[in-house]
């Protein structure tokens, strides 16, 4: 059964990586055997047509025939080259992604280029970008679902190494550097219910290292109170501080964006606890203050949940 547990916190982020790999090896796959096809269907058509239009006048027909075949050889290869990424990409490396990326533009590039000297309409020029813009997203997001996929599977590790001390293991994993594997002990505590009675004054620790800045402060995020920079300064308006306050990048765009924050996370596994989380209370007080409407509201629900009211 121990071997079991693991497996299935494993699924949700692990299923979401491969499907997203498996995705991603079919654009890929799919958009080279385009390429490569168009190539070869233009390559058998012949020269006659090329570099007679307002975009490329070319007279002599030894150049013009010299020009498009190595115009549309070259296009041969990119497809082929697409190909080649897609069909590696259930290896699941990231270097097989990263190199996704310069394929990818290269590509791009030598289409508008074939495009441009065959004369096309610019609507058609446009593919070229816009199907650079859709690979490249999706690389995107398979790096990312990599990044969750490995945060789960160390996770899961540090658990399982762990596992004969119990919640105490968890208890150790709150204190981890990594940010995620630091959420995943959230929730998994937070999915324990009462249970993570023993893990409240870890889970105290961490709220008190939340608690917000003083509004006097200057130079640091009334968010996060993490200090500012000229390049990361901004300002966040709320109902209490209409003119606005100091905060960074980070927390405005999460902020605006509704998404919660770690310690958002703290303070709803408390509430799930109960009230065996009855000496969070003043902790929860002190960060119910805080500038964050997401949190303050969070903790002030989570105080009454303790009480019972």
């Amino acid at each position: 059964m121990q071997e079991r547990t693991p497996s299935k916190r494993l699924r949700p982020a692990r299923f979401m990586y491969v499907q997203a790999a498996n995705s991603s090896a079919g654009l890929f796959v799919l958009c080279g055997l385009w390429v490569a096809g168009s190539a070869l269907v233009t390559l058998n058509s012949g020269p006659d047509w090329f570099g007679r239009g307002p975009n490329v006048i070319i007279e002599d027909d030894q150049q013009r025939s010299v020009r498009f075949h190595s115009t549309f050889l070259t296009v041969l290869a990119a497809g082929v080259a697409l190909i080649a990424v897609g069909v590696m990409m259930p290896l699941r490396q990231r270097w097989v992604y990263f190199l996704g990326f310069p394929v990818a533009i290269a590509t791009g590039l030598i289409l508008f280029e074939a495009l441009f000297a065959s004369n096309a309409h610019i609507i058609i020029m446009l593919v070229a970008p816009l199907a650079v813009m859709v690979l490249c997203a999706d690389l995107v997001w398979v790096l990312y679902s990599a990044h969750e996929a490995k945060l789960e599977r160390e996770f899961v590790g540090l658990r399982g190494d762990e596992a004969q001390g119990g919640i105490e293991s968890l208890i150790r994993l709150l204190q981890h550097p990594k940010r995620g594997i630091r959420l995943q002990t959230v929730h998994e505590l937070k999915g324990m219910g009462s249970a993570a009675a023993p893990a409240v004054p870890a889970l105290i620790e961490a709220l008190e290292k939340a608690t917000p800045p003083d509004l006097s402060q200057q130079g640091v995020c009334m968010v996060c109170g993490e200090k500012l920079s000229v390049w990361t300064r901004d300002k966040i308006k709320t109902e209490e501080h209409p003119a606005g306050v100091p905060a960074c990048l980070g927390c405005r765009k999460r902020l605006v964006e509704g998404s919660p924050s770690e310690t958002q996370f703290v303070v709803e596994t408390l509430a799930a606890i109960g009230p065996k989380a009855a000496g969070a209370i003043p902790a929860l007080q002190s960060v119910a203050g805080s500038v964050d409407p997401l949190l303050r509201n969070a903790c002030r629900e989570t105080i009454q949940v303790i009480q019972g009211k």
